[in-house]
């Protein structure tokens, strides 16, 4: 072999170590955990275990794309579970009520119906079926639900993505934003 074809070939096994090291540090989150072999995209970012501080709008659902590391290779798809849960933090608990009974936000154990989701082969949509209101009367159905007020936090609601076999979950913390709701100009101060 060549001096020429020697260095080429070992050029090329550096560059695949150094793939390679580079594809273990991003499945292990930084070489923190596990090796992760199910994993979610938003927004363009992956996320291996958890996310938070997510931020979307009322009216406009989000992607969430899922994927599993080897599924170009084995060419499987395998299908995923989606949750939607309260996020407990401390100091941000609210009551409302039911039938006129209180209950603890924060204790509720799955508000999924409170939420359109729709769900393809390796990605869903999802948006809230309204405000906070909206979502407990989706959940409680035919029962009168009510709020003091519209209560909105930092990472109020978590999204739980479960892979098929139910052995890997991703978990996204995010709450909603009102957006702009309306523009008003005052005539008195606008100026030419």
């Amino acid at each position: 072999m060549s001096k020429t074809l020697k260095i080429i070939v070992y050029v090329v096994l550096v560059l695949v170590l150094i793939a390679g090291i580079g594809l273990i540090v991003k499945f292990t989150d930084g070489l923190s955990g596990d090796f992760k072999t199910f994993y979610l995209t938003i927004n363009g970012e992956d996320i291996m275990s958890n996310g938070k501080d997510y931020v979307f709008d009322y009216e406009n659902p989000f992607e969430v794309e899922v994927h599993y590391v080897f599924e170009k290779i084995t060419n499987a798809n395998k299908g995923y579970f989606v949750k939607v849960v309260p996020t407990k933090i401390e100091g941000e608990d609210f009551d409302f009520t039911i039938n006129g009974e209180a209950y603890s936000f924060q204790a509720e154990e799955d508000l999924t119906a409170g939420f359109d989701i729709v769900k393809g082969s390796n990605s869903f949509n999802i948006k809230p079926k309204g405000e906070t209101l909206s979502i407990l009367q989706a959940v409680y159905l035919e029962k009168e639900v009510s709020i003091d007020g519209q209560p909105n936090y930092n990472n109020m609601y978590t999204l739980i993505v479960t892979s098929y076999n139910g052995q890997a979950s991703v978990t996204i913390c995010f709450t909603f934003s009102d957006g702009v709701q309306d523009i008003v100009f005052d005539k008195e101060n606008i100026t030419f």
